[in-house]
């Protein structure tokens, strides 16, 4: 009814009921909002509707005086005065007295208005009342400390919040406890004064963060708001405001910042990519450190943009597998792609990927780490297999080459050296001697497939010396102009600045023939034929390249191009195996790349072939280089007739026959020993005669090496040129030490065996 409890109200009414009766000495009735009389002094028209009640209610008119005419006109209407009661400007009940007007209306209006008047400061004692309570009742309360003190420093009033937050177990205890706050609380006393002045300044202080001191010497982190006031029962002026304990938020803020800084840390050092994106967007919503620095983006480059917006994948087709299968499965593992950096460099990167949901978004966590080198390596390690299988093939068929030589070089030069003996049986005009020299020349081209095989099995005793691979290539070059189609061109490009290197120039130049020969079978129709060199430091091994470890700091390029027909890719791991070839039947042995690769491995070298079909072939032989001294070129040997007496040690007949015709042919005396130990025998006997022995290296009894050695400690000064078809550089570097003085390979040619006899000779003086 009124902003007091109605039943408080009737209450009310009911107390002065009597009191205002008494008073106006006449009839009098109280009525309700709908115009019903509730409280009568006539008791029987309790229950009675009130005349003027709906008009007076409706606030139609303010007041309602009821006329004898009425009154007399309806029984239930009396003469007499009613008034509203009005509190805060609502209409809560009406007042009405019976009597003559003249005499009731004043009283009426008095009646009322003091009635209005109790009601209202009875309201007001209620509002203060209820105010007090809820006061008291926040002070009590309240989740912060609430304190009043004096300026000088001493509390005189706490909560008891406050009391818990200083320790203490009462407000009254910490009241009695404290008389000076500044000494007593605070750490430091002079954040009071500073307090203090943030008053007097601005007219509080706010948000201010000491440290107080509990009851048992605690330190705690609080933080104070306060003002000043005039407390006029005190009569002095006082300091008030609410203290907040923030040590457990601060230790918080703190463990949270420690977190923070720790995933900060980790996610920016963490060696692998980590990033956040929107599987909504595609956007990127967090980076790391390493992604940024290995992708060579800045940060404000990535965030906000998608992967495809910057184009990092090689093929986009990953992002869309990832894509789905974060939707599908909620994560992806062990995932290889190929990633695109700012500068377009190739990244092969394992993926890790999560499905994750942050504030409401989906979201993808990622892992990427950089497996770029790991799969270098295994590259590497494909070929270096792949390269050693080859190489223990090689040896094999090297060693299995290397014995048939043997046997064959034997035999073939029995046929060589009788045929020549032959021709010294025969008139220049006979024409025997045509078919002589078919079958010299015959077993000739057999020695050389022979000495091809030994190249191939790298068992060809190399005559090193210093040599202008220049010079080598132009004589090629020549060679080449008067044989190959004239529809080639034949085009040098020698820029190499350092072009000299150790080793054999007749296999070099075989090398470089072999090549050219190969081109321009592959050119039937004509094409560029292009020798080029320079100097390098080679590349790490790449596909269908055949290498020895280089050791050299500067290199020589040779470089052998034409614009063929190309090799196809299933035979270029096969085109330095032997007797692979894909010529016609009778027109190719398929030794010619095998021995090239022997001779370039005995030359501490490598060759890289690159190829591509109808385009053309390319062959890079890369050789060390040495600083330019005396310079050998290709040599023609020529017979050189002699004299004195040699011991030829050979266990196969044939070989003595041959050696015994092309020695005596050549002015010498000779002597046979059929093993090692019937050789030294000989010697021993007859020490003084010999003036050289010509010892093969692969006898029963005693071989060549073993004899060799038993000569050198009988006799220091023994003159001994080693002889086999078939030997390792490596089995002569041991005996050029002891004093070997030269090595002749068989079959034996007259002129070529003259000038190893005749460098022995003058060797050893």
């Amino acid at each position: 009814m009124i902003m007091m409890e109605q039943k408080k109200f009737w209450e009310l009414v009911d107390h002065f009921w009597d009191v205002i009766h008494s008073e106006m000495g006449f009839p009098i009735v109280i009525y309700d909002t709908h115009g019903y009389i509730i409280r009568a002094t006539e008791k029987e028209r309790i229950g009675d509707l009130h005349a003027g009640a709906e008009e007076m209610m409706k606030r139609k008119i303010a007041e309602y005086a009821v006329t004898e005419s009425e009154a007399s006109a309806n029984p239930l209407v009396r003469e007499g005065f009613s008034c509203p009661i009005i509190v805060d400007d609502r209409i809560v009940a009406g007042f009405g007295v019976t009597g003559k007007l003249e005499v009731v209306t004043p009283l009426a209006k008095v009646a009322s208005k003091m009635l209005q008047a109790w009601i209202k400061e009875q309201e007001n004692t209620h509002k203060l009342e209820r105010s007090k309570a809820k006061y008291r009742n926040i002070f009590n309360h309240s989740l912060h400390g609430i304190f009043q003190t004096t300026m000088e420093g001493r509390l005189v009033t706490a909560n008891p919040t406050l009391a818990k937050i200083l320790g203490y177990d009462s407000p009254e205890a910490l009241l009695t406890a404290i008389s000076d706050v500044s000494s007593q609380l605070y750490i430091d006393p002079k954040d009071r004064q500073r307090i203090l002045a943030l008053i007097e300044k601005n007219g509080y202080a706010d948000g201010f963060i000491t440290k107080l001191r509990q009851r048992d010497n605690t330190v705690i982190d609080v933080k104070i708001n306060a003002g000043k006031i005039f407390d006029q029962q005190l009569n002095t002026t006082l300091t008030e405001g609410f203290i907040e304990d923030i040590t457990a938020k601060n230790k918080a803020e703190a463990a949270i910042r420690l977190s923070e800084e720790k995933f900060f840390k980790a996610f920016n050092n963490c060696p692998v990519w980590v990033v956040l994106s929107s599987l909504t967007t595609g956007k990127y919503l967090e980076v790391n450190e390493t992604f940024l620095r290995t992708m060579g983006y800045e940060r404000d480059e990535v965030i906000g943009h998608t992967s495809l917006e910057l184009n990092t994948w090689q093929n986009p087709l990953d992002r869309e597998r990832i894509s789905q299968d974060i939707k599908e499965k909620r994560k992806i593992d062990n995932f290889e792609v190929a990633r695109k950096t700012k500068d377009g460099t190739i990244l092969n990167m394992l993926f890790w990927g999560e499905f994750i949901e942050i504030a409401g978004e989906d979201c993808l966590i990622s892992v990427s780490m950089d497996i770029t080198e790991k799969k270098q390596a295994e590259l590497k390690k494909v070929e270096l297999e792949k390269a050693l299988a080859h190489s223990q093939k090689m040896d094999a068929l090297g060693q299995l080459v290397g014995g048939i030589a043997h046997d064959f070089n034997n035999m073939l030069g029995g046929i060589m050296g009788a045929a020549e003996m032959l021709a010294l049986h025969l008139p220049e005009d006979s024409e025997a001697r045509r078919f002589q020299k078919i079958i010299l020349d015959s077993a000739g081209r057999s020695a050389d497939l022979t000495m091809k095989l030994l190249a191939f099995s790298r068992n060809t005793p190399q005559v090193s010396s210093n040599v202008d691979i220049h010079n080598i290539i132009n004589e090629t070059a020549i060679i080449l102009e008067n044989t190959i189609d004239r529809r080639i061109s034949l085009l040098l490009d020698l820029g190499a600045t350092v072009s000299t290197i150790v080793g054999d120039p007749s296999q070099l130049q075989n090398v470089l023939l072999n090549l050219g020969i190969n081109s321009w079978h592959a050119m039937s129709t004509g094409g560029t034929l292009t020798i080029s060199t320079r100097n390098s430091q080679p590349d790490s091994a790449t596909s269908n390249e055949k290498e020895l470890p280089l050791a050299s700091a500067k290199y020589i390029e040779i470089e052998v191009k034409d614009t063929g027909c190309g090799i196809p890719p299933e035979n270029l791991d096969k085109i330095f195996d032997p007797f692979f070839t894909t010529k016609e039947q009778g027109k190719g042995t398929g030794l010619g790349l095998a021995a090239l690769y022997g001779t370039v491995q005995q030359h501490k070298g490598s060759v890289k072939v690159k190829s591509e079909v109808g385009q053309g072939t390319c062959f890079q032989v890369i050789l060390p280089a040495v600083s330019v001294g005396e310079v050998t070129g290709t040599h023609r040997p020529v017979k050189k007739r002699g004299s004195g007496t040699i011991l030829v040690v050979d266990d196969e007949e044939v070989m003595q026959l041959t050696a015994k015709a092309i020695l005596e042919d050549l002015g010498y005396d000779v002597m046979l020993a059929e093993n090692g130990m019937d050789a030294l025998r000989i010697y021993q006997e007859g020490s003084d005669s010999f003036d050289l022995v010509i010892l093969d290296m692969v006898m029963p009894v005693m071989d060549g090496s073993d004899c060799f050695k038993a000569l050198i400690h009988y006799d220091p000064k023994v003159r001994v040129l080693l002889s086999s078809g078939f030997t390792r550089e490596e089995d002569l570097k041991g005996l050029k030490e002891l004093g070997l003085a030269g090595f002749i390979r068989k079959p034996y040619r007259s002129a070529e065996f003259s000038e190893a006899i005749t460098a022995a000779v003058r060797k050893s003086d």
